[in-house]
């Protein structure tokens, strides 16, 4: 595996962007373009140790293992799998203290916050390697989600699916807000139609209620944080940025439709219709002004707007917008190789089959034939389509065939989810933050001022600054 670069030129413009670098938003200057002339691959030790969780990322690394295997078999390949809750707390301790697998995935919750973890050298930068194989083109990928995971110019991690933050509705409901699409999906105008569409239906709530173990403003402001470009921590500077009004407004909308006496038991809204209410049915009945469940697969989609379109009250789709123009997605699973890996030439061996259609694009045969990634989307733009078209066979297995017209809208629908221009995580510390001190102003106990002070005190000190 030992390799010595030839040309640091190869597709290095998408490999030098820095992580949370919205286009033509924050007049970012770009970083003096890299030079990995004496980059050489670290040398093949013959061995690899990996872990996973019995869960989504067990999903997608247990194939991934299975190749590397087939591909390597002279490499001595060391396989965890553990509980949920023990992986976490296992690679949090494993590489706090500069160990840990040759790899980890993970998603939003298993790091307290990764963006700290990247500032702090906890894992390997990987811009040298993508410049360096040649069997690995950039341009494969969906650059800027892709670039989520670069801090300084450094590629610290890799995602490997990410979400959109796409949002279905109808013209019916766009009426009552008195706004069209595009209107509506903007920031600013987002945060106008939450309040227009309260005062229309006081009952009702700004996105789908997903009836199951927590209350909707916990969706509100992990939403709004993530959708609406929010990020309270730059490290790159080791600064605060926050608008702190954009983001008083925005706790003020969930404010409007907290709800003191909501029991996160009651799942009684999964009746509406007949069982329709995540397929559209929330949206007919004026239940919610979005559906974000209904648009986040296309079988999802596909189904929420057969049923509107027969209900014929004209189905919208269309794709939030950030603060600064664009379209922030949520970074799914990552990957990343900590610092003290001795094995960096296998883990990248292994990344790279992470990143290859077959996985990317792949399903399950034990699983009902579903992707490997069991939610978002590939980072690899030639594997979206063929799992788009696979959603729509599971979702339509009961037919005798399979026609063309199951695919109606799927253009449109690619279109939007190949459409962002930066992604991000929500750090688990944020959330607790949040949590602690902002959810009191929220609920009328005490005042924004103080609320916000405290916060962005706490947010200090979690973040080292």
């Amino acid at each position: 595996m030992k390799k010595r670069i030839l040309s640091a030129a190869l597709a290095l413009l998408l490999l030098i962007l820095p992580a949370g670098c919205l286009a033509g938003c924050r007049g970012t200057k770009p970083l003096p373009e890299p030079d990995y002339a004496d980059f050489v691959f670290p040398e093949d030790t013959g061995r690899l140790t990996v872990y996973a969780d019995d869960q989504e990322l067990g999903a997608l690394m247990d194939p991934a293992v299975a190749l590397f295997r087939e591909r390597f078999p002279e490499t001595e390949v060391t396989y965890k799998i553990l509980d949920a809750d023990t992986y976490k707390a296992t690679v949090r301790e494993e590489i706090g203290a500069g160990g840990g697998p040759d790899m980890v995935l993970f998603i939003g919750n298993t790091f307290m916050d990764i963006y700290k973890s990247m500032r702090e050298g906890r894992f390997e930068d990987l811009n040298p390697y993508f410049a360096a194989d040649g069997e690995i083109d950039p341009g494969d990928f969906i650059g800027p989600v892709m670039d989520g995971g670069i801090q300084n110019g450094r590629r610290f991690v890799v995602p490997l699916s990410y979400e959109m933050p796409l949002l279905l509705t109808t013209r019916k409901l766009l009426k009552d807000v008195d706004m069209n699409a595009d209107e509506a999906s903007s920031c600013e105008g987002f945060l106008d139609a939450a309040v227009r569409f309260r005062e229309a239906h006081p009952q009702g709530d700004l996105t789908i209620d997903l009836c199951g173990g927590y209350p909707p403003e916990t969706t509100y402001i992990r939403s709004l944080y993530l959708n609406l470009g929010f990020r309270f921590v730059d490290y790159g500077t080791g600064k605060v940025t926050i608008d702190e009004a954009l983001f008083h407004r925005c706790m003020d909308v969930v404010k409007l439709y907290y709800d003191p006496d909501y029991d996160v038991d009651d799942r009684s809204k999964e009746d509406i219709d007949g069982g329709m209410y995540y397929a559209g049915g929330g949206l007919y009945k004026k239940q919610c002004l979005f559906d974000t469940f209904g648009a986040v697969s296309y079988a999802s989609y596909r189904m929420a707007t057969t049923y509107l379109d027969n209900k014929a009250v004209g189905t919208v789709l269309t794709v939030q917008k950030n603060q600064y123009g664009g379209v922030t997605a949520e970074m799914g699973v990552c990957a990343a190789v900590p610092s003290g890996s001795p094995n960096k030439a296998a883990a990248w061996e292994l990344l790279k089959i992470l990143l290859s259609d077959e996985i990317q694009g792949g399903h399950d045969e034990s699983r009902y034939d579903l992707p490997y990634l069991w939610s978002g989307f590939p980072v690899r733009r030639a594997s979206i389509g063929s799992n788009l078209a696979r959603s729509v066979v599971d979702a339509e297995a009961e037919k005798e065939e399979f026609t063309p017209l199951s695919l109606i809208g799927r253009d449109e629908y690619i279109e939007l989810v190949q459409s962002p221009t930066d992604a991000a995580m929500v750090p688990n510390t944020y959330r607790r933050l949040i949590d602690e001190e902002i959810m009191p102003y929220i609920r009328g106990e005490a005042s924004w001022r103080a609320c916000y002070r405290r916060f962005v005190k706490k947010l200090k000190a979690e973040a080292g600054l």
